[in-house]
């Protein structure tokens, strides 16, 4: 709802970097220059919005929706998003970077404005055209890049350690950094030993966030942070969902498990003794 709140924000746009006047009549109907361009739609799918233009017939000739490539490593847990530009009609599908177009109904539309993709409400192939020769791949090649290189880090060799499941081991706070507006990252170290052996990343959205400095932030007592677990060069190893419906996956190789099925689900413990138990299966099935 909060992505379709910004989508819907205004109904008069000014173009800044041509001279393109675009407006909206009756909320959804699209003029640049004064002439009729297509009629908006932003729908609400499973996978996200979509935003999209249909044709004078009402036909859909333009989608615009975020898309996100699986990680070779991290599974579903994480993936490489970007911004997939189709024409349905055409069967051309275009995929830009993030940075490329802002994922707001203003700019989407300023996008597809700038390389007339319709006109007089139709699909312009010229305007697909132009559109491909300056994003020619359906994922972008930096996207594509990132999920090779986690690919060759996934096929690396990984030193393990032989290490004594039994030995205490120490869960210490690191660091909490903000990774974006919605998410915060509280780090923490793995001692056994008196040696640093791993590191945890409490993944924390920001409304679970207690604390008034950079320094004590940390989850409320309601709050279930996804925690990932790392090896010391970087290397993921796992998830820890917990809550109702909790799961932990071993990426090396990848299985799933219930937390219920692990022995996780005590509801007495705390995040700090959660760790140590995913740390100690890890330990326990040679992944660390």
């Amino acid at each position: 709802m909060k992505n379709l709140h910004l989508l819907l924000t205004c109904l008069m746009l000014t173009s800044v970097g041509f001279a393109q006047k675009i407006k909206l009549k009756k909320k959804d109907q699209l003029y640049v220059d004064k002439v009729y361009y297509g009629t908006l739609k932003v729908d609400e799918t499973e996978e996200g919005n979509v935003v999209s233009l249909q044709d004078i017939d009402t036909v859909k000739v333009v989608e615009v929706r975020k898309k996100k490539m699986p990680s070779p490593i991290y599974y579903s847990d994480r993936g490489f998003e970007y911004i997939e530009v189709s024409f349905p009609t055409d069967s051309t599908k275009i995929g830009l970077k993030k940075e490329d177009l802002t994922w707001t109904r203003d700019d989407i539309i300023k996008f597809l404005a700038k390389y007339n993709v319709m006109s007089e409400g139709a699909l312009s192939l010229e305007g697909v055209e132009e559109m491909r020769l300056d994003f020619p791949y359906e994922i972008p090649l930096e996207i594509k890049e990132m999920a090779i290189e986690e690919q060759r880090v996934f096929e690396s060799d990984i030193s393990i350690v032989e290490r004594d499941y039994t030995k205490d081991i120490f869960v210490i706070f690191n660091k909490t950094i903000k990774k974006d507006m919605e998410t915060f990252e509280t780090h923490y170290n793995i001692i056994q030993d008196k040696k640093t052996i791993a590191k945890v990343i409490a993944e924390i959205a920001a409304e679970q966030i207690i604390g008034g400095s950079s320094d004590n932030f940390k989850p409320s007592t309601e709050s279930d942070p996804k925690l990932y677990f790392y090896t010391l060069q970087g290397i993921p190893l796992g998830s820890l969902q917990v809550g109702k419906d909790g799961i932990f996956k071993s990426y090396l190789p990848f299985k799933e498990y219930s937390i219920e099925e692990l022995n996780f689900n005590n509801p007495t413990d705390g995040l700090y003794e959660r760790i140590s138990k995913a740390i100690r299966w890890l330990i326990n099935n040679g992944n660390l």
